[in-house]
Formats: C-alpha cells, sequence, structure tokens
C-alpha cells in the first residue's frame, strides 16, 4: 500500500511501521519517494522509520537494507516514566520534532531532493504549530483522557483515565492514509465526550 508517491521504484525507499508516522512521512515525502507501510512482508527499502518503544518492532525478516530510524527515541520521554507510552504521536508538539526529524533523514537519504524534503517539513511543522495553538484554545483542563493518549494529556494539562480506552475511535482514525491532523482531531473528539 503506497500513498501520496508517483514515483515507484521496484522496491519501495521508505518503509513505515505505524499508521500515524507513515501520515507525517508521506506529507514530508511528497511524490518524490515511495513509502508504505510495513504490513509483514519483507520488502527491502533506503529507509525505514519505526515507532519504538516497544510498539510496531520490526521482526527480524524486516530489517532494513538501508538505514533504521527509531523515531520514538527522537522525542522526550514522558515525564511519568513509571507509565511507559509508545503512542508519543498523540503530542503535536512531539510530532513535530518527529517531522523535523524525518526531513532531516529524507534530506540525507536522497539529497538531490534534500531542498524539497526541508521544505515540507517546515510547511508541515507550521500546519501542526496552527492545530497545537487551535486545542491549547479549545479544550478544557476537566477533561480526562485515555491512557493511550498520555502524550496527548501531558501536552495539554489533562488528567489521565487508566479506566478508559480510545479503542476502535482511534483505531479508525489511524487508518493509512487518512493524515495525522485527523488522527488527532478523532483523539480529541473522543477526549471531549
Amino acid at each position: 500500500m503506497s500513498f501520496g508517491c508517483s514515483r515507484k521504484p521496484k522496491h519501495p525507499e521508505v518503509v513505515v511501521t505505524v499508521p500515524a508516522w507513515q501520515s507525517l512521512v508521506c506529507a514530508v515525502a511528497g511524490e518524490d519517494a515511495h513509502v508504505v507501510a510495513a504490513e509483514g512482508q519483507a520488502e527491502p527499502a533506503r529507509l525505514v522509520f519505526r515507532n519504538g518503544l516497544g510498539l510496531a518492532e520490526l521482526a527480524p525478516s524486516l530489517q532494513p537494507a538501508g538505514k533504521l530510524v527509531t523515531l520514538g527515541d527522537r522525542v522526550p520521554a514522558l515525564s511519568d516514566a513509571s507509565l511507559p507510552s509508545p503512542y508519543v504521536w498523540t503530542d503535536p508538539q512531539r510530532a513535530r520534532l518527529v517531522v523535523q526529524v524525518i526531513g532531516e533523514e529524507l534530506a540525507r537519504a536522497d539529497a538531490a531532493r534534500a531542498k524539497e524534503y526541508r521544505t515540507r517539513a517546515k510547511e508541515l511543522d507550521a500546519k501542526l504549530g496552527e492545530l497545537d495553538a487551535e486545542l491549547r484554545r479549545t479544550l478544557t483542563k476537566s477533561l480526562r483522557v485515555p491512557a493511550e493518549a498520555r502524550a496527548f494529556a501531558e501536552a495539554y494539562g489533562l488528567d489521565v483515565d487508566t479506566t478508559r480506552s480510545l479503542g476502535a475511535a482511534v483505531r479508525g482514525g489511524a487508518e493509512c492514509g487518512t493524515g495525522y491532523t485527523a488522527l488527532v482531531r478523532v483523539i480529541a473528539a473522543s477526549v471531549q465526550k
């Protein structure tokens, strides 16, 4: 399954292991790279973006031929280390950091298109900044956030409710290609219920 990519070489150039990150990688890659989700098949790639933090780890058969980038290692850990959470993408501030990493890693892997990757990363960073500002204006501090969205809760000063789950709402919003902003809006809507 590929997204937003017109150049389709024999093998994907970029593999992503988590749909939320895939949306961001596709936005930064644009039509300059062939991006696919790792769906259990072994596909060689120049670059593999994985979440890390114990989520969507690669099977030995999916080890990349090129560089492996663990995005979870590139963002600040959640402040409550006693409850590790791999769902760091639920925080637009952390996602902005990841977009910078994606832009730089794509630029290093494909120097001929480095300027385009960096430009799209900068544009996406601005959009995420706008989303963050909108959420700060609209979220009520009395909301209780399901445990999977701890990064979201931490970013907006909300309480975590370990008895609630985002469940199908987030899984439905995280389908490949739906877009990161849509996913965060699904999380926000779920939190406000």
